[in-house]
Order: C-alpha cells, then structure tokens, then sequence
C-alpha cells in the first residue's frame, strides 16, 4: 500500500509540475491581463499542490 501510495504522489507532483510548465509557455504571449493573471493563479495553485504531495511522500 504505501509503495503504491508513493508512487501515486511522485505521479501527481509530475501532473502538476507539468501544469505549471503549460501555463507559464502559454501565458506570455496573452495580451489580457485579466485572462494572464487567471492563468497565473491556478500555475501558482498547481506549484502548491505539487509541494503538498511531495511533502506527504516524504512523510511516508
């Protein structure tokens, strides 16, 4: 269970990083701030989720 659990977090913290990769390609060429800033926010949400699930792998 744990192995599986560990392996399911290191997934997850590549999902997000991968989020945070496509975002920040993407958002440099908008001209709408309002847009660029949305997009911004959920890059920043998805680096704090990847810290969290690196975090509770470590914990186990």
């Amino acid at each position: 269970m744990s192995d599986e659990l560990v392996r399911f977090l290191k997934g997850m913290v590549k999902e997000e990083e991968e989020i945070v990769r496509s975002v920040e390609s993407a958002v440099g060429d908008l001209k709408n701030f309002a847009v660029r800033s949305v997009l911004r926010g959920i890059s920043y949400d998805s680096l704090k989720h990847a810290e969290m699930y690196r975090s509770a792998g470590e914990l186990l």
